[in-house]
């Protein structure tokens, strides 16, 4: 049984929170795809089709961005209404784009999944993996996320930025921090040591976001819509994207 899960089925059902999206646009889908977290994938992947699993789906909004790039993706969470959340957002995404989508929903535990290995060419998450408080079982779940990977296949962690220097505050006061069970604190540094200690080689690193540092607390429309247009006209490196966006990842391979 998932700890994490678990925590999160009893977040749901003590604070009423469903996630659910609705009354969503084209734009909204087509903002979502042109986004980071879904172009450093496609660019690292180098490829237009393959079987994409979201190994924690959430509301499912990057699921269905890559089924509308016409990938065969699966959505998988632990939890029924987040699955219900993804497959409702999907079945919006075909009648705003008037095409059938490749894609399943699936319930399975992240801790131990009965996926069987090498099943997929990408395997991704967003928000998930640094809600285990333990390293050990950090490791293990990337090292699951790894084995159901097809051999040169695709892993991709995507996380808070720890390291940025408004954490800590956010972490106390910001509703997507508070409103989620505890989290680990990563940098890219620590990322990238524990993907390695999964299996994973020719990792690549990186920030996203920091405009959108201004619209996390407080959480007010206007902020966050500043951020968004700062986002656009930053000039940034790699290095300022580390410290500075609002979440960080990580990229590998997997060679055996």
């Amino acid at each position: 049984m998932s700890k994490v899960g678990e925590l999160w089925k009893k977040h749901f059902i003590e604070e009423k929170y469903s996630y659910m999206m609705d009354n969503v646009s084209k734009s909204f889908f087509e903002r979502l795809i042109k986004s980071p977290y879904i172009q450093h994938i496609i660019k690292y992947y180098g490829r237009k089709k393959g079987k994409v699993i979201e190994a924690g789906c959430g509301p499912g909004k990057l699921s269905v961005a890559f089924a509308l790039l016409g990938y065969d993706v699966t959505a998988m969470d632990y939890n029924e209404q987040m699955l219900r959340n993804a497959e409702h957002l999907k079945d919006m995404a075909e009648k705003l784009f008037n095409k059938k989508l490749r894609f399943t929903t699936l319930k399975d535990d992240l801790e131990r999944l009965k996926i069987r290995s090498g099943t997929y060419d990408i395997v991704f998450n967003e928000g998930v993996v640094e809600h285990w408080l333990k390293k050990e079982d950090r490791i293990n779940v990337i090292k699951e996320m790894v084995r159901i990977t097809k051999r040169k296949g695709v892993v991709s962690i995507t996380v808070p930025n720890g390291g940025h220097p408004l954490m800590r505050l956010w972490y106390k006061r910001a509703k997507s921090y508070t409103n989620a069970p505890p989290m680990t604190f990563y940098t890219s540094k620590k990322l990238r040591k524990e993907m390695e200690m999964a299996g994973l080689v020719d990792i690549e690193t990186d920030g996203i976001s920091i405009g959108r540092s201004i619209g996390q607390w407080p959480d007010w429309f206007i902020l966050k819509k500043l951020g968004a247009g700062l986002d656009k006209i930053i000039p940034s490196n790699k290095a300022l994207r580390e410290r500075f966006g609002v979440s960080i990842y990580g990229i590998g391979r997997k060679v055996y």
